[in-house]
Order: structure tokens, then C-alpha cells, then sequence
């Protein structure tokens, strides 16, 4: 399908490797955050980035993880906006505000209305492992907001055209950075919803997330990031029932040094200003209330098949 299509195109590019960050900020070191190797670069001035993700993997919440880490550990404030309903804000902002407890996590799964019932990887036991990530860092006096952009009339369970979607998405994540001067707002999205350049292979007139926003004349800085992995797999779903639902295969053609931000020159064919590499990805499945504690771990693999997949 043409979301897999998209992601192997874009980890193939990674050959051609950009222009690597390396400078760094001066971060708290009681906070002991994994290095992410371009935090500078980010914070240089206020910036909205985008960072284009295959759902259903470890590393893409991790690394905004490690990312808002850092940010909050070199002084500066931070937003994230996530690819989740707006219905579930009030659910998810108790979580935040709670102590964290397997009672407080299974009250997350217990009282949504739609997060228990994805079967892709769009709300992972990573995601929790995110969330859990923001609830510490804000404990500890962090000022980190978050909001989800999924507005209530898009159907997030069935997965509309993508064309139906994009500008309501952007108009969520647009009120959402005009409301919360943060220094550095992250929106986790996927990889086709964070290209800043219209079009796709199916659809010529095609106007993504991404670009809707540059189009709007931001008094911010716009950055798009896409995912650059070496491979690995991510659990998605071949078809809409559980039993297609799985970990995958995902091939991948990245290198370079984990946990680091890539800049090209320009815009590259992908739609996306550079890239963030993560090394190896490892699928992480739906999260459900019986979860252990929330964390970044690699799941065994049981099943491989790949047939298709759905767009991201």
C-alpha cells in the first residue's frame, strides 16, 4: 500500500545522508536524558517540528521522549501534539496529573472511548511509555503541554481519506502552537500527515497536514523530520480485524548515529526538511489495561506475514 510504499522510499533516501547535527545544549544533568545529537539546532529559535512517524514502534515515541527530556533539561519549555481523538483529552490530562499508579493506567485504557479500541499501533504501549515520560517530566517541574488533534468529527477508528482529514488536523495543531508559546512544540504524526509539500502518488491535488500549516504564514519556524531507521518491524493491521493485526516487517536503509537529527539543504522529495535516525525499530502492540508498567521495551516476535499495509 501506499503508506509502506512511502515509509521504505523515505528510509531508502537516507544514503544520501544530510547534513548531521552535532552541537550541544548545556542540559541538567540530574535529569540523565539520552543525548539527542541536534537539540541545538532545534532550539535555536521557537520552532514547530514535525516529526513523521510509522505507528506501532518503540523508537518514534521514544525519541520524542528522549527529546522532550532534554528540552525541559536545558531550561527551555515544551508542547507535544499527538495523532489521538480530542474526545480523550480529559482522559489522558487526568493520567498526566495522577501519580502514575497501575490503577491511574488502567483508568487511562478503562475510561476512553476510543484509545482501548485501536487494534493498530496508533496508541501503543509506547505511547503510554510517552505519556508516562510527560507525567514524570512535569512532575519534576517541567513545563510541557499536550494536546491531541484528532478532531471529534474525524472517525479515527475507520480511518478516512486521507484527503478528509488533513485540514481539520491542521487547524487542531494551528489553535493548539497559537495557544502554548513553547519553545520547541512537537507534533508526532505520520509520516504522510507531516510532509510539508503537496501532492502524493495517488492523488496529485493532495494537501497534507504539514503543508497546510507552511501555507499559513507561521510567525514560527516549520520543521518536518521524517523517521530513518536500519529496519526492523511495527505492528500494524493488514485489514480492519484483530486477527490481520500484527507485527510486520519494515525494511529500512538508514544509518548514522542513533538518537541524531539530519538537515538537507532543502526540501526533499519526500516532503519532509530531514530526517530524525533511530537505528533498528521494534514493533510495540495496542495498549490495553492489563498492561505492566508503561516502557520503551522490545516485544518478542511471534508472526511475520505482510501483505499489505494501511496508509499512515
Amino acid at each position: 500500500m501506499a503508506g509502506l510504499a512511502c515509509a521504505i522510499a523515505l528510509t531508502a533516501l537516507a544514503w544520501a545522508m544530510p547534513t548531521a547535527l552535532h552541537a550541544a545544549e548545556p542540559v541538567d544533568p540530574d535529569f540523565d536524558c539520552p543525548e539527542v545529537a541536534g537539540l541545538a539546532y532545534l532550539l535555536k529559535e521557537r520552532t514547530v517540528l514535525l516529526l513523521g512517524e510509522i505507528p506501532g514502534t518503540v523508537e518514534s515515541p521514544r525519541f520524542v521522549a528522549d527529546l522532550l527530556c532534554n528540552v525541559v533539561a536545558s531550561g527551555h519549555t515544551a508542547a507535544v501534539a499527538l495523532q489521538l481523538p480530542e474526545v480523550e483529552s480529559a482522559v489522558v490530562a487526568r493520567y498526566l496529573d495522577s501519580a502514575g499508579s497501575l490503577e491511574d493506567r488502567r483508568a487511562l485504557m478503562t475510561e476512553s472511548r476510543e484509545l482501548s479500541q485501536y487494534l493498530d499501533g496508533r496508541f501503543s504501549e509506547s505511547m503510554v511509555g510517552l505519556l508516562e515520560s510527560i507525567r514524570e517530566l512535569r512532575a519534576r517541574g517541567g513545563e510541557i503541554d499536550l494536546r491531541l488533534f484528532v478532531p471529534p468529527d474525524v472517525d479515527s477508528l475507520t480511518r478516512q481519506n486521507l484527503s478528509t482529514v488533513e485540514r481539520p488536523m491542521a487547524v487542531t495543531v494551528w489553535e493548539a502552537i497559537e495557544e502554548h508559546e513553547a519553545d520547541l512544540f512537537i507534533v508526532l504524526a505520520g509520516l504522510t500527515h507531516a510532509r510539508v509539500i503537496p501532492g502524493s502518488e495517488l492523488d496529485p491535488d493532495y494537501k497534507p497536514m504539514g503543508y497546510i500549516l507552511s501555507q499559513w504564514n507561521p510567525e514560527w519556524r516549520l520543521l518536518s523530520l521524517a523517521l530513518s531507521h536500519s529496519g526492523g518491524t511495527a505492528w500494524m493491521c493488514t485489514t480492519r480485524s484483530e486477527i490481520d493485526c500484527r507485527a510486520v516487517p519494515v525494511t529500512g536503509g538508514g544509518w548514522g548515529e542513533p538518537n541524531s537529527v539530519y538537515m538537507y539543504g532543502e526540501v526533499a522529495e519526500t516532503g519532509h526538511d530531514g530526517l530524525y535516525f533511530v537505528g533498528d525499530i521494534s514493533h510495540s502492540p495496542p495498549a490495553r489495561a492489563e498492561m505492566a508498567e508503561p516502557s520503551f521495551e522490545e516485544e518478542p516476535i511471534t508472526e511475520l506475514p505482510l501483505e499489505s499495509s494501511p496508509d499512515f
